[in-house]
C-alpha cells in the first residue's frame, strides 16, 4: 500500500473515531418543579438532575490536549415553561475572576449550546462572573452566586424563546463550555468540539425523561 494510502486511511480512521467518540457524550433531563435562581444549589431540581443522570462534569479542553485542575459540573433540568442549567465553578480565588473584558467570551464565562430534534440552527447562552450576557439573551433569566472555592451560576431559557418545547422521551443536542481565564487561559467544554465551540456535530445529547 502506498505512503499516501496509509496517511490517507488514518485521517478518515481519526475523523470517524473523533465524531464518534463526541457523539458518546450524554445527559438526562428530569422534569422538576422550578429551582429558585439565587445563586445556589440547594433546590431538589438539582439533586434529582444528579440521581437520574442529568450532571456533566467539564474538565478537559475544547481540544483534549490537557485537563483543568479546576473542573465544572453542570446540572441540566426542566418544566413545561423552560430549560434549567447549572454550573459549579471551581476556582483557586472566587474574589479574583476576571470580568473587565468587553464581552463576556473575554472573561471567566459559562455557555450553553442547545440544537432541538429536527432543527439545524442551535441557540447558544452565555454568562460570564460579572452578569454580563451575549446578545441575544433568549429572555435568559440567571442568578451568580459565590463559595469559597466556586463560583455558581443557575440560569433559566423560555422554551416559548427556543422556538421548540420538548416532551418525555425527545432527544436534543447539547454541550456545556466556557472559558477560564482567571485560574489560567483555557477554554473548556463537556463534549470536545476540536476547536471553535459553534460545530453542532461534535455536541452530546440530553434526553428529556
Amino acid at each position: 500500500m502506498k505512503a499516501r494510502h496509509v496517511v490517507l486511511m488514518v485521517s478518515v480512521l481519526l475523523l470517524v473515531s473523533a465524531t464518534a467518540f463526541a457523539n458518546n457524550y450524554m445527559v438526562y433531563a428530569p422534569k422538576v418543579q422550578a429551582p429558585v435562581l439565587d445563586g445556589k444549589l440547594d433546590d431538589a431540581a438539582w439533586l434529582e438532575a444528579s440521581i437520574v443522570g442529568g450532571k456533566a462534569v467539564i474538565d478537559m479542553s475544547n481540544t483534549v490536549d490537557r485537563l483543568t485542575p479546576f473542573p465544572r459540573v453542570a446540572y441540566v433540568a426542566y418544566d413545561d415553561a423552560n430549560l434549567y442549567i447549572a454550573y459549579s465553578i471551581y476556582t483557586a480565588n472566587p474574589d479574583g475572576l476576571i470580568t473587565s473584558g468587553a464581552a463576556p467570551a473575554s472573561n471567566d464565562e459559562v455557555e450553553v449550546f442547545l440544537q432541538p430534534a429536527g432543527r439545524d440552527d442551535y441557540i447558544q447562552a452565555m454568562v460570564d462572573a460579572g452578569g454580563m450576557v451575549r446578545v441575544p439573551t433568549y429572555n435568559l433569566q440567571f442568578a451568580i452566586g459565590k463559595t469559597p472555592i466556586q463560583w455558581i451560576v443557575e440560569m433559566a431559557i423560555p422554551f416559548s424563546e427556543i422556538g421548540s418545547t420538548p416532551k418525555s422521551g425527545d432527544v436534543w443536542k447539547i454541550n456545556f463550555a466556557g472559558r477560564q481565564l482567571a485560574d489560567g487561559d483555557t477554554w473548556v467544554c463537556w463534549s470536545p468540539t476540536y476547536g471553535s465551540f459553534k460545530q453542532p456535530q461534535y455536541f452530546g445529547s440530553v434526553t428529556f425523561k
